[in-house]
């Protein structure tokens, strides 16, 4: 981390490169946030207001300034640009002990701060400091006020905001601005041979959240930056206050030009019951392409309907639902096709099996790991709910952030986006490790929206005395009524499996954005920062915990069940649940989520059947004789074909088929008696890296 003192660096913008013209949208995102902040009362995106919260922050007045970003107009995701972001101090001006805090959302390049004009910043390697300048990211800064100096900093590993960009920090020094002086920095500057800078990978709205700090300790602020390269440090703490800028700049990131089709139906339906159609455009990054035209048909053929042609004549939206719009009249497992007749566009659907009648139990697919704007997470809780309904094409999801005072928002959003038979949205809360009675993270689920779940959900996060074990929140848990609350550990974070043996303990999330936590040093979709030193899905099996096993996103981009952003890091794919039920409704989902009827995948639709002497994943099964055969039988229809199918018996890979196309049926006999209590589940792994993992069937005899 370097302090460069400079009085004027000259500027030069370069236009924003484009994949192809993106749809304007009706208001620009400056606009989407200033109604949002109004809707929830504050000025900026930072929750956490107020001198008493972890990341202070006051309200803050037109006094203090403004900021704006040009060019203003929509972005395409991982294209290339150069903006001008111009802060204009206010009334009272920026003093020489003041600095201005700009937030570059994750996803954007970090801020490159490199002056090759400057000698005495040049380090003792040339080659390699003329190399940053043709990096991404590369970012100057000057000011107006030709007596003014400005101090600069950025860091990747500052924790003073509570999501996951870069912070760029620019004091004041030799004299201060006066009320109308500008700032302008020029992030993505390519006189260098920079390409500018990168926007995010994914489309969203992204603020530049920008905050003005007084009385900022310069000498303890530099001391904590040059503490960055050996811890995380939080550089607010340096300042007497922190105010957040009303209404500060915006990005909508948008898809760019659509390279593929995502055809979702569902997986089961009876024969002859209408079913929705859900297609998705998507650019080469996986983004939903609002920019897409064109005519679609779908193939049919015998015993399938679907419709003969359906145009798509405006670009003014991201995905195309027909409801109802397939039928098939004969059983059996299908695969549908959907093509552009103009362009080189198509898309399989995943598996759906057509069952004889209704009394089938169906497949309904959710992600219950969502991060918002409410915590580290990006977008509303709204949007949230409204990107995993509309372009995830999820049946169910919860918005699972770790964020303390928020339950309110997270429930009127839940309430407002659930419609039985279409979509369900649940309530939910992350407790983190330092917040929990034995550390590790742990997820809980609420079956309604009742508030009386706070209550619990602030002991969890301790803000009340009296829980000093994990037995003491689950008490408290059962105290609020039979299967109302499941508590799922996410595996990322430690913790360790002691005093988990509840019955609010019901699952555990095998897979999320962090990787495969099924067991130590796997190699299939494996955690990205290492095995040893986390909790597996394995480990609380031989502990003797009977846990089911879903797939979660913790995502934290706003892309519910699709995402692949963790922190400063692309990272493993969203995993997502599917529940076994008879009907889309909270009772039936969180019920089949009690009963642990569930099975989890790293994100394709996996059809997975599983069952032990009749006995259906989830469940247990009590033999009259120790020494009686146990019939499993398994079914697995994949979105690829398949490498192979494993049943895992107390651990250990019992059985191993290879796959030699997407669909395989395997029938198998255990005779060895019965050890106390035995379990299988199942891993079924595809050739594209998609996995799918069944819960257990516990065995035992009398």
């Amino acid at each position: 981390m370097k302090k460069i003192f400079i009085l004027s660096v000259s500027f030069w913008l370069a236009g924003l490169s484009a994949a192809h013209a993106a749809p304007v949208r009706e208001e620009d995102s400056s606009a989407y946030f200033a109604r949002y902040h109004e809707a929830v009362g504050r000025k900026c995106s930072l929750r956490r207001m107020g001198p008493g919260e972890k990341y202070p922050a006051l309200q803050g007045g037109p006094g203090l300034g403004s900021a704006v970003i040009t060019p203003s107009g929509d972005v395409v995701a991982g294209g290339f640009g150069t903006w001008e972001i111009v802060y204009t101090a206010g009334e009272a001006g920026l003093g020489t002990n003041e600095a201005i805090n700009i937030y570059i959302p994750y996803g954007f390049n970090p801020p490159l701060l490199h002056y090759p004009t400057f000698p005495r910043d040049v380090a003792p390697n040339g080659n390699e400091e003329r190399s940053r300048a043709f990096s991404p990211g590369l970012t100057t800064v000057r000011t107006d006020n030709p007596e003014a100096g400005l101090i600069l900093y950025s860091s990747i590993r500052d924790l003073s905001r509570q999501s996951e960009g870069t912070n760029l920090y620019i004091g004041v020094s030799g004299a201060p601005l006066r009320a109308g002086d500008k700032i302008t920095v020029t992030y993505g500057d390519t006189r260098y041979g920079s390409p500018g800078a990168s926007a995010a990978y994914f489309a969203q709205d992204h603020e530049f959240t920008t905050f003005v700090l007084k009385n900022v300790d310069w000498d303890k602020f530099e001391d904590m930056v040059n503490s960055l390269d050996r811890q995380g440090a939080e550089l607010y703490t340096a300042a007497g206050e922190i105010y957040c800028l009303e209404n500060p700049p915006a990005l909508h990131v948008v898809g760019g030009e659509a390279v593929k089709l995502v055809f979702t139906v569902p997986s089961v339906a009876a024969v002859n019951e209408p079913f929705d159609l859900h297609v998705l455009p998507v650019d080469r990054l996986g983004n939903e392409s609002g920019s897409y035209r064109g005519r679609l048909s779908f193939a049919s053929g015998r015993g399938v309907s679907l419709p003969a042609e359906y145009s798509v004549e405006q670009a003014d939206r991201e995905f195309i639902r027909i409801p109802g719009g397939g039928k098939i009249s004969e059983p059996g497992v299908y695969r549908l096709v959907v093509r552009d007749d103009d362009k080189p566009l198509a898309g399989e659907s995943n598996p759906i099996k057509i069952v004889p009648g209704p009394g089938t139990k169906k497949i309904f697919w959710g992600d219950l790991h969502v991060h918002s704007y409410e915590s580290d997470g990006i977008g509303s809780p709204d949007h949230n709910n409204r990107f995993c309904r509309d372009i995830a094409a999820l049946d169910y999801c919860c918005i699972c952030d770790h964020a303390r005072g928020v339950f309110q928002q997270i429930r009127e959003s839940a309430i407002k986006f659930t419609r039985p038979g279409r979509f369900l949205s649940f309530s939910g809360f992350e407790g983190l490790a330092g917040d929990m009675p034995g550390g590790g993270h742990v997820n809980f689920y609420f079956v309604d929206e009742s508030p009386r779940y706070e209550t619990v959900f602030r002991a969890a996060a301790g803000e009340r005395e009296g829980l000093e074990s994990r037995s003491q929140l689950w008490k408290e848990l059962l105290g609020l009524g039979e299967k109302k609350v499941i508590a799922v550990p996410h595996n990322h974070n430690g913790g360790g499996w002691e005093d988990m043996d509840s019955p609010v303990v019901r699952l555990d999330e095998i897979h999320s954005v962090w990787g495969n936590s099924e067991y130590t040093a796997t190699q299939e979709k494996a955690y990205l920062f290492g095995h040893t030193t986390y909790r597996t899905f394995q480990q609380a099996l031989a502990a003797g915990l009977k846990m089911g096993c879903i797939g979660a996103g913790d995502e934290h981009a706003g892309r519910g069940g699709t995402g692949t952003w963790l922190r400063h890091y692309r990272s493993n794919s969203a995993g997502i649940s599917a529940a076994c039920a008879d009907t889309l409704t909270r009772q039936a989902i969180f019920g089949a989520l009690w009963d642990r009827r569930v099975y989890a995948t790293t994100g394709a639709r996996i059809l997975l059947e599983f069952s032990v002497n009749g006995q259906t994943m989830g469940g247990e099964l009590e033999l009259s004789d120790p020494s009686a055969a146990r019939k499993i039988r398994v079914m697995v229809e994949g979105t690829d074909s398949l490498e192979y199918l494993a049943v895992i018996k107390n651990n250990r890979e019992f059985y191993r088929q290879s796959g030699s196309g997407k669909g395989l049926q395997v029938e198998i006999t255990d005779d060895s008696p019965v050890a106390g209590t035995d379990f299988y589940y199942v891993r079924a792994v595809q050739q594209d890296g998609h996995l799918a993992w069944a819960s257990p069937v516990w065995v035992s005899a009398r």
